[in-house]
């Protein structure tokens, strides 16, 4: 049987703002996405008929799985075949990181390359976004702005690759409640997310850093204090600064260079379990 294997990427939010509420109640986001090089594994082969998934860590196999209704989703209309999926994990689960959402996207990806269905990026994010508005963030080759409730996507281009490492505390964070939390503390702070573009895109990196952010630190604080210790940690360390990515639980520091990350990485992983050294890529999907 013919078979796809492929990484697909965790992310992190360079930068969160909610710029407002919609009529139907939902956060109005304006927000900086981008891939890094922490890579949930999946294979994908032929069956005949009928969607199997399996993954490790005790996660849903079945349609609670994001992974499992995006085939369902692709194989529906364009395709009479069956799939055998296979995914194993790395991506951490309620840690901001968007690894459920990743899973999906490679999944409606590597059907389409599997059956040679024809399908193009933008179809396949379509898909995507009837899973969930992170989905097609993984599908757009590229770190995006993401406006809306994170369907509306603008390329971003990354001056230089930027080095990172991503603290996940043990406990994990419901988005619903952390965005609750919001609801009931208020935006903190302001956030200049057209100078994050700007400095991302022209290479004022400092300018870059400055900018970062997210509005929902305090609502996941009080939720989840090792949000705050994450933080403080990765400071303490000689990050650049340190936001929390999504509605959390993982923080990433930013390092002025691959050995800062490293020598920040020694010190850290004796003290948490969780503790990655990353860096921005250019496409949450490739293949393995």
């Amino acid at each position: 049987m013919k078979s796809i294997k492929l990484n697909a990427a965790a992310k992190v939010n360079l930068s969160l703002d909610i710029v407002g509420r919609m009529e139907n109640g939902y956060h109005e986001l304006d927000m900086i996405v981008c891939p890094v090089s922490w890579y949930d594994v999946i294979t994908i082969c032929e069956a005949e008929e009928g969607i199997t998934l399996n993954c490790d860590g005790g996660i849903p196999t079945d349609e609670r799985n994001i992974a499992y209704r995006a085939a369902e989703v692709i194989l529906k209309d364009r395709c009479d075949r069956g799939v055998n999926i296979t995914i194993e994990k790395h991506i951490p689960s309620q840690a901001g990181l968007g690894g459920g959402s990743s899973d999906g996207a490679a999944v409606l990806y590597g059907i389409n390359m599997l059956y040679n269905l024809g399908l193009t990026k933008e179809e396949l994010m379509g898909m995507g976004l009837k899973l969930g508005a992170d989905v097609p963030l993984f599908l757009a080759e590229s770190a995006v702005r993401a406006r809306g409730i994170g369907e509306k996507l603008t390329k971003v281009d990354i001056h230089a690759p930027i080095h990172m490492v991503i603290l996940k505390p043990e406990a994990g964070l419901s988005t619903p409640e952390v965005y609750g939390g919001y609801d009931t503390v208020g935006k903190p702070f302001a956030l200049a997310t057209d100078r994050l573009v700007k400095g991302l895109e022209e290479g004022f990196m400092k300018i870059a850093y400055g900018a970062m952010g997210n509005v929902m630190e305090p609502a996941a604080m009080a939720l989840c204090p090792d949000v705050r210790r994450a933080k403080e940690s990765l400071l303490a360390c000689g990050a650049l600064v340190a936001p929390m990515s999504g509605s959390g639980s993982a923080v990433f520091g930013v390092f002025e260079s691959e050995a800062a990350a490293d020598a920040a990485v020694k010190e850290l992983e004796a003290t948490w379990s969780i503790c990655r050294k990353v860096k921005t890529v250019a496409k949450g999907i490739i293949e393995a």
